[in-house]
């Protein structure tokens, strides 16, 4: 006969128990409660640190190709898959840029030559803010992290609603600053899941 605790069996009530005991011995040797059941955010293995990541982000087949092109994502922890996001945001950055520039000494309507310059200082910005959210992780200061985060996707939207009356939908400078503003975004996800 199975002994029965408050109507639960005798395997469920040890596993209340144990878990009890577990927290109470974090308790009193300091360790956080975040620590022990944020098994997705402490993952063992590379695909649960990217696919906790992944999950969150709009474009999970967008997220998953980007960090997987980087082979350390395979042993990254979300610190490292930080700042392998952060390379790829400064490298579309600066492929971006170097594609504007070349795209601006060709241009001989004025008003895309605006709205070129236009993107040309955004995407000045989103290398400042790169490299500040870089600098944040590297601090562990996440808050921050996530804000220039956030900073690069919105340079990324400026120049994409500068270029909007000139570019089709499948214009490169279009495409860039869309994958732009998803690397940006698999940033901030980390970010949020650091903090």
């Amino acid at each position: 006969m199975a002994s029965t605790l408050e109507g639960t069996s005798a395997p469920s009530a040890c596993r209340r128990v144990l878990l009890f005991l577990l927290l109470l011995l974090c308790f009193l040797i300091d360790i956080p409660y975040n620590n022990i059941f944020c098994v997705e955010a402490a993952a063992s293995n590379e695909d649960d640190a990217v696919e906790h990541v992944c999950r969150s982000h709009v474009d999970y087949n967008f997220c998953r190709a980007a960090l997987g092109s980087d082979p350390g994502s395979r042993n990254a922890d979300l610190n490292a898959l930080g700042f392998i996001s952060l390379r790829l945001v400064k490298e579309n950055v600066t492929d971006t840029t170097l594609f504007i520039r070349e795209e601006l000494s060709r241009e001989r309507d004025e008003g895309k030559k605006r709205a070129l310059s236009q993107c040309l200082g955004a995407y000045r910005q989103a290398a400042d803010d790169a490299e500040d959210a870089r600098r944040a992780l590297s601090n562990k200061n996440y808050q921050t992290m996530s804000i220039e985060a956030l900073a690069v996707g919105g340079a990324a939207e400026g120049c994409d609603r500068a270029v909007g009356g000139f570019a089709g939908g499948g214009d490169p400078i279009r495409v860039m600053n869309r994958d732009l503003d998803r690397l940006s975004e698999i940033a901030w996800v980390i970010a949020v899941n650091l903090r």
